[in-house]
């Protein structure tokens, strides 16, 4: 059986979550990690200057993880919840909607691989704001 409410519903109420949020910041924390451990010595000289955007950007995000602002936390998971395999696991395959009530479950179906991925697809397009 579909959805009965539209995704962007099962989106929001997922991205609400707390159970869901702390998920993300943990994924976005090690991908931060990563980002920073790669200082950009190992690509081509047209792309250092991205590399160290991007690793700027990961110290910022790793220095407001705990509160502060933007809370970079709940960007991602707002942002996360509209990626299509994310929306897939929590809602069973867009049989399920994700309500208030079931939502930490929800979360907790995403795998991690594919919050993961969902994470660094979105994490350049916070670069120009760096």
């Amino acid at each position: 059986m579909p959805l009965t409410n539209p995704a962007s519903l099962s989106s929001n109420n997922l991205a609400n979550d707390l159970t869901f949020q702390t998920r993300v910041k943990l994924r976005l924390a090690a991908a931060c990690q990563n980002i920073y451990s790669n200082n950009g010595s190992n690509v081509a000289p047209d792309a250092v200057l991205f590399y160290t955007r991007r690793r700027a950007f990961a110290v910022q995000v790793l220095m407001t993880l705990n509160g502060g602002a933007p809370n970079y936390a709940m960007n991602f998971a707002y942002m996360v919840t509209n990626d299509a395999t994310v929306l897939s696991d929590a809602t069973a395959g867009l049989t399920v909607d994700v309500t208030a009530a079931n939502a930490a479950a929800a979360g907790n179906a995403v795998t991690d691989i594919h919050l993961d991925n969902a994470i660094a697809s979105q994490i350049n397009s916070f670069l120009q704001a760096v």
